[in-house]
């Protein structure tokens, strides 16, 4: 009897081991294709050298110069109100009229009394002198020439008050006119003909002024730094100012005002400290004259406007003479330019808009900067992931330790490490801390 043939397992084992070394090609094809995956060329940034710019950051609010509620110092109804928002006035230039009618009368009664305090007066020395005469003839007693030279010093007197009481009457009377304390515009009318007003200070009770003057011939940028940032600012220092309402335009300030102490901010529990910047020119064209190569506190100053002077007259200096700033000033308002430069305004600019506000601190010339992304903090070490070309000429990113130094919110200074013209990819952060876990 024949024995049963054995199967043949070779084909089998040969089909496992081309399946084996197909799958091992497959696995080290892809992994060649991770080596040598091309870079993607909207991540890779150059090293450049240039200037960089250190800048204090905030937002801002337009104010004037000076402005002033305007309140009565007398009761009584509204005659006539002379002007309208946005306005301009001089000092001293009559606002409002109430009706002088009840102040009239109280001066008339006040002239009065002074006559009859003064007649009381004449009578009394009179008397005193008749006494005294007497006196010298044994005629009256010492006593009662005594009682008449008392009683002409307490006329004296009396006339003294009454003198009072018409001068008091009086300045009621003017102060029916009201007029205006500065020179600037109207921007606020709050009362009209036929209403009546109360005095001041029951005024600033009830939180209504009649008319508010501002002085806009001047404008500042009001601003509040924290503790960290206001050691880094100093009077004079220039200031960029951007806004909203004015989109394309940009306009330069001056630091002119710094808090000495830190207020609490209402809208925020930290202690913050004010500044204020005088507005000046604008820029026409930031490019070609960029604030980097602006030194510091390097703006111009120009003499602050008299508070005399008329808001349409508050125009800056000719190039060829410009104003001297005034010695008893703080650091003025940067309104006067270069003659190249063009001519200082702030057109289009209104008290109570908001403006980001761009201090500048500090300028390092001729430096290597990178994007401030391209450097990633690792184990308290800074590293970039600087382009090479390996051995078959393709470029790939490779970690690198770098040593930085001082930075803005867009780029970073490299001192140790890096070149002029390296290049770096820009990794984009990982966007999976911030997914949310369905």
């Amino acid at each position: 009897m024949t024995a049963p043939k054995k199967p043949r397992r070779w084909p089998r084992r040969l089909a496992f081991a081309l399946v084996v070394t197909g799958l091992g090609a497959l696995v080290a094809v892809n992994a060649k294709g991770t080596d040598e995956a091309v870079l993607d060329e909207a991540l890779i940034t150059k090293v450049k050298k240039s200037d960089l710019v250190l800048e204090v950051i905030e937002t801002g609010k337009i104010a004037p110069r000076e402005k002033v509620d305007i309140k009565s110092k007398v009761s009584g109804q509204v005659l006539e109100v002379l002007v309208v928002e946005g306005q301009a006035v001089k000092k001293g230039q009559l606002l409002l009229r109430l009706d002088p009618v009840d102040y009239e009368r109280e001066v008339a009664r006040a002239d009065a009394e002074l006559a009859q305090a003064k007649q009381a007066h004449a009578f009394a020395v009179q008397a005193l002198a008749r006494r005294q005469a007497a006196l010298a003839e044994r005629a009256v007693a010492e006593a009662d020439v005594e009682q008449a030279h008392n009683d002409a010093e307490l006329r004296a007197a009396a006339v003294r008050i009454a003198e009072v009481e018409v001068s008091a009457a009086k300045d009621r009377l003017r102060a029916c006119n009201v007029t205006s304390p500065l020179s600037g515009t109207i921007i606020q009318r709050g009362v009209e003909a036929g209403e009546v007003v109360t005095a001041g200070v029951q005024a600033t009770v009830e939180g209504k002024p009649l008319l508010t003057v501002a002085d806009l011939s001047t404008l500042l940028v009001k601003s509040e730094l924290n503790q960290i940032d206001v050691g880094r600012v100093a009077l004079g220092q220039s200031v960029k100012l951007t806004l909203d309402a004015l989109p394309g335009q940009t306009f330069t300030a001056t630091v002119s005002k710094i808090a000495p102490a830190a207020v609490r901010a209402a809208a925020r529990d930290a202690a913050v400290f004010p500044i204020e910047a005088t507005v000046g020119a604008a820029v026409a064209a930031v490019a070609a004259a960029p604030v980097a190569a602006a030194p510091v506190a390097a703006a111009p100053v120009a003499a602050e406007p008299q508070a005399d002077k008329a808001t349409a007259a508050a125009t800056n200096a000719p190039p060829a003479a410009p104003a001297e700033p005034q010695a008893d000033k703080a650091t003025a308002a940067s309104t006067n330019t270069p003659s190249a430069a063009p001519a200082a305004t702030t057109a289009g600019i209104k008290s109570g808009m908001t403006a980001d506000v761009r201090i500048l601190v500090e300028t390092r010339p001729a430096v290597l900067l990178v994007p401030i992304e391209a450097v990633v903090k690792e184990e308290g070490k800074s590293r970039v992931n600087k382009v090479v070309v390996d051995e078959h000429g393709k470029k790939k990113g490779e970690k690198i330790e770098v040593t930085v130094g001082k930075s803005n919110d867009r780029e970073m200074e490299v001192l140790v490490g890096l070149k002029e013209g390296d290049e770096l990819v820009v990794d984009p952060g990982s966007a999976k801390d911030n997914e949310a876990n369905l």
